[in-house]
């Protein structure tokens, strides 16, 4: 039984490959993709050995890497950018600009994903405030009982932390989506 009926369009597409923290001192490097324009079905497997590009097409079809050219999947009369889940989710949820993702999710469907997105950003900085008070209010003082050396914090000292630790986590996803904003280079 076929499944969906869909083609992949690869032109003029060249890849960025590094780390990003190399554009700071380097040229970028970029990998060109052989122009492809294809129909296929899913559910459709790309297979290679290691260091052949798999992700790499894959993250340049989701938008999750910057690239130069096109790299469109189309099914019926859309096109846009892939939806697909694979071995890095999250580079493809977390490196995009929030504008990235707003660009890639339908206009009736814009502002649950600036609400989706919102939320996580908050739910990340709730969970990192919780997570410092836990270990400091709980589980090290456990340890200490065992181990002096994690003798350093208790109850009163995790309850004067939570407000530094909610401002930490604060600073750190404001910082994250600050660095993922330059280095893909997006509103």
């Amino acid at each position: 039984m076929p499944g969906l009926t869909f083609s992949m369009r690869f032109s003029g597409t060249r890849i960025a490959i590094g780390s990003p923290l190399n554009a700071l001192t380097d040229e970028p490097l970029w990998a060109r993709v052989a122009d492809f324009d294809g129909p296929l079905i899913s559910p459709c497997l790309l297979e290679g050995g290691n260091g052949q590009g798999k992700s790499l097409l894959a993250k340049s079809l989701t938008g999750a890497i910057a690239i130069r050219g096109k790299a469109r999947v189309t099914s019926g009369r859309a096109s846009g950018r892939a939806r697909l889940l694979f071995q890095d989710v999250i580079t493809q949820t977390l490196l995009r600009s929030f504008g990235a993702i707003l660009n890639s999710v339908g206009n009736g469907r814009r502002g649950q994903a600036a609400e989706l997105y919102q939320q996580l950003w908050y739910w990340g900085v709730v969970v990192l405030a919780t997570g410092y008070f836990v270990f400091e209010a709980v589980i090290y003082p456990l340890i200490a009982k065992v181990i002096p050396f994690f003798a350093v914090t208790d109850l009163k000292a995790a309850i004067a932390e939570i407000v530094p630790n909610l401002l930490q986590g604060i600073i750190s996803a404001v910082i994250a989506f600050g660095v993922c904003r330059i280095f893909q280079g997006q509103d």
